[in-house]
């Protein structure tokens, strides 16, 4: 008798443990899905400096870091990055000083002066960061960009394409971000009068 409780009993905990373990898988994917740990995750950050050279222009000086805050890999096809002016104001830029209400709703900063553009593109090399790892644009060394010496406000945007593309629309996913750097404010890149960089 006792050997039938035991064994009723033993019965009873492997369908205890089954139960648990699909409960924990659903639960665990559940999760998942839920936090969207399917999908990649990063950040960018710009590191921005210049230095004004002995012919009056200036070296503006920029690194992007791009970390990786998810739980899956990214890899990296390509990025851009586009330095744009916006002091001395021009064109399109006159229009800020306008209410709201009275601004052309095709106000665009892609309408602005280009002062210079980087685009980075890896075919069979893309860089592949795992979770938790940083990697910074250009790889090797700080980007440089030569601006004339009358450029007062530079806007910095900065794009990084994800080879994951929705689901929902098909369409590329990916991660900005954006600068402004007044270069009125640091004089060969030591913060004046207060001013941060």
């Amino acid at each position: 008798m006792l050997s039938n409780i035991k064994d009723i009993a033993d019965i009873l905990q492997a369908i205890v443990i089954v139960i648990a373990s699909i409960v924990a898988g659903y639960w665990t994917l559940w999760l998942f899905r839920r936090r969207r740990q399917s999908y990649p995750r990063a950040t960018l950050k710009h590191e921005v400096s210049h230095k004004v050279m002995s012919n009056g222009r200036v070296l503006l000086n920029l690194a992007t870091t791009i970390s990786n805050i998810g739980e899956v890999k990214i890899e990296l096809p390509s990025a851009q990055t586009w330095v744009y002016q916006v002091l001395p104001a021009y064109g399109d830029l006159l229009e800020i000083d306008k209410p709201q209400s009275e601004v052309d709703p095709s106000f665009s900063f892609e309408k602005w002066n280009i002062l210079g553009r980087r685009n980075y593109k890896w075919d069979k090399s893309a860089p592949l960061m795992e979770p938790g790892e940083c990697l910074q644009l250009p790889p090797d060394n700080p980007e440089y960009f030569v601006l004339e010496s009358n450029i007062q406000v530079a806007f910095i945007f900065t794009q990084v394409d994800n080879a994951v593309t929705s689901k929902r629309d098909k369409r590329a996913v990916g991660w900005r971000t954006i600068t402004i750097y007044d270069l009125r404010s640091v004089q060969d890149g030591v913060p004046q009068n207060g001013a941060k960089s």
